[in-house]
């Protein structure tokens, strides 16, 4: 064989940009609802774990006069878990800055030849005259940076929610257990009362 024959012969590919935008403008969209499902579980559980809090100081203060040092000490030992669920839960709501793609202004104040008022609303329509392709190429890269941008502020709140995860399971256990040592300590203290 020859070595035309044996070279190989490479296809060029055009991509499409109307496909590479829709794919960008995908991952965008659900890494974004991925971001707004996350802070739903944190706030379920800080709201969680300070109603199993509550419940159980709700419990003790209800049964005051039967209540032993150890459950109670128990008890103020789950706060410890508890402020780190605060605090955790409160680091990962924080971030909330996220980039929503390109500012669509911008981009036809960009790709359009004429000058405009600033008051002007933009027109989308002017930019069917304009290469569509370079605006589009614009967009693509602005949703990928922004997806980018995103991704480290979506890790440090999947982070802060794995941490939450575990305080939430310390803080839980321990109120049971606080609860548990507290029927515990009232059946006894019930069977031991004098009958009359």
């Amino acid at each position: 064989m020859s070595e035309a024959g044996s070279a190989e012969t490479r296809e060029v590919v055009h991509l499409d940009p109307d496909l590479l935008y829709a794919v960008a403008r995908s991952n965008l969209t659900d890494q974004l609802a991925s971001l707004s499902a996350l802070d739903n579980k944190l706030g379920i559980m800080l709201g969680g774990g300070t109603a199993l809090l509550a419940l159980a100081c709700a419990v003790f203060a209800a049964a005051a006069n039967r209540v032993s040092l150890g459950p109670v000490a128990l008890l103020g030992l789950a706060a410890v878990p508890y402020v780190f669920l605060l605090w955790n839960s409160i680091q990962g709501l924080r971030a909330r800055d996220w980039d929503y793609g390109p500012n669509l202004r911008l981009l036809i104040e960009r790709y359009r030849d004429q000058p405009r008022d600033a008051n002007q609303p933009a027109d989308i329509r002017t930019l069917t005259d304009q290469p569509v392709d370079r605006a589009k190429l614009a967009a693509i890269w602005t949703l990928r940076n922004s997806y980018d941008q995103n991704d480290v502020k979506s890790r440090a709140k999947e982070s802060a929610l794995e941490r939450c995860g575990i305080t939430l399971a310390i803080t839980a256990a321990m109120v049971l257990l606080a609860l548990v040592m507290f029927a515990f300590s009232a059946s006894t203290q019930s069977s031991l009362a004098p009958t009359r």
